[in-house]
């Protein structure tokens, strides 16, 4: 999984080999719970894939499939790796950018699903104890830890950009080169 495109870069490198700019749309949510009435449902200039669980409530079931591919999983939560093999399957997809909340970066970096993340840096102090990390709340450590190089950093405005890739035992590259190490501690 790929983290490290932006938006537009993306558009610009799926024109560059044929595809159509705007990729397929996405969407996991463990409860079901979604606004029918919401923006990514009102957007139609590229197709909606709904992955849910069977909590999603039966009177959502059928608007949902009305506006998107939806795929329901048993359980209380969606089985990522099978909403993975299902987007290559049946979707072709190849390559995934996901722009997802903390719980959502903690369960796919905790199936190890994740290799690459953008990171901006902002000059801005918020937060407290109990202000959710990367990777959910503060002291809930993700173990064990996902090493990841820099490969890029540029600045926009205000804001720095980081590139990252994960780092793996065969990579040549390991994080020992690299003084960077992303860490919340």
């Amino acid at each position: 999984m790929s983290m490290g495109l932006s938006a537009k870069d993306l558009r610009e490198a799926r024109n560059a080999s044929g595809m159509p700019a705007v990729p397929l749309r996405v969407m996991v949510s463990n409860s079901g719970r979604v606004d029918l009435e919401g923006k990514v449902f009102r957007y139609s200039s590229s197709p909606l894939v709904v992955f849910s669980t069977s909590r999603m409530p039966a009177r959502l079931r059928a608007g949902v499939a009305r506006r998107a591919d939806l795929f329901l999983f048993p359980g209380k939560t969606v089985d990522l790796s099978g909403a993975l093999q299902i987007l290559r399957a049946d979707f072709g997809v190849k390559q995934l950018v996901c722009e997802g909340g903390g719980r959502l970066l903690r369960a796919l970096a905790e199936l190890d699903l994740v290799d690459g993340m953008r990171l901006t840096v902002a000059p801005r102090v918020f937060g407290g104890s109990s202000a959710p990390t990367l990777t959910g709340l503060p002291g809930d450590f993700l173990l064990p830890q996902r090493e990841f190089r820099i490969i890029r950093q540029s600045v926009e405005g205000d804001e720095c950009l980081l590139d990252a890739v994960r780092c793996r035992r065969d990579d040549p590259l390991t994080i020992s080169h690299f003084p960077f190490r992303i860490s919340h501690s």
